[in-house]
């Protein structure tokens, strides 16, 4: 994730990284934002909460 760190900041980091938490989390929760919600992994199961979400209706065959 060095690479990661290094494009966000702009500088050299050190590898390997001391902190080994989720770049993308971190950085959200720098800028003040909640985490995300969890979502489901199966990728049915999370096509029809993505439909949900976004107030689709799902076409079935």
């Amino acid at each position: 994730m060095g690479i990661f760190e290094s494009c966000a900041y702009g500088r050299r980091v050190e590898v390997p990284q001391k902190d080994c938490s989720h770049p993308l989390l971190r950085w959200r929760e720098q800028a003040g934002l909640a985490l995300l919600a969890a979502i489901p992994w199966p990728y049915g199961e999370w096509l029809e909460a993505e439909d949900r979400r976004l107030g689709r209706v799902r076409l079935t065959v």
